[in-house]
């Protein structure tokens, strides 16, 4: 019997060619993303609302658009131009953590919940 007409070689240096070449493909990609057009659009700030809820604050080119954003829906709030929202420093000053992030970031911290005023046990 004679050997088969694919060698495992042949598998080897294709799946390598297939990696060299994608690899090559996103490099160029990434070149052209990058210039004055990826600069006009950005996530400025995402502000956490509850479950599946939040407060989106977008840049597309010279405006901010702050976008309430529910489940599967846009609801789109306010806009401004982008130089008053880079002027006000409370803007962009990092945003505290709320609810259950606050809870374990503070319970990380060393800060303990106090404990229950009727005497029955903590939690």
């Amino acid at each position: 019997m004679g050997a088969p007409g694919f060698s495992w070689w042949q598998a080897v240096g294709g799946t390598l060619a297939v990696f060299a070449l994608l690899t090559l493909f996103l490099r160029l990609l990434a070149r052209f993303q990058v210039g004055p057009r990826a600069r006009q659009a950005a996530l400025l700030a995402v502000i956490p609302l509850g479950p599946r809820r939040e407060i989106e604050v977008v840049r597309l080119k010279d405006r901010v658009h702050y976008l309430y954003r529910r489940e599967g829906s846009l609801v789109a709030l306010a806009e401004e131009p982008f130089e008053v929202w880079q002027a006000d420093p409370a803007l962009l000053s990092p945003l505290a953590p709320a609810g259950l992030p606050a809870r374990l970031a503070r319970w990380l911290a060393g800060a303990r919940p106090a404990a229950p005023r009727d005497g029955g046990p903590s939690r």
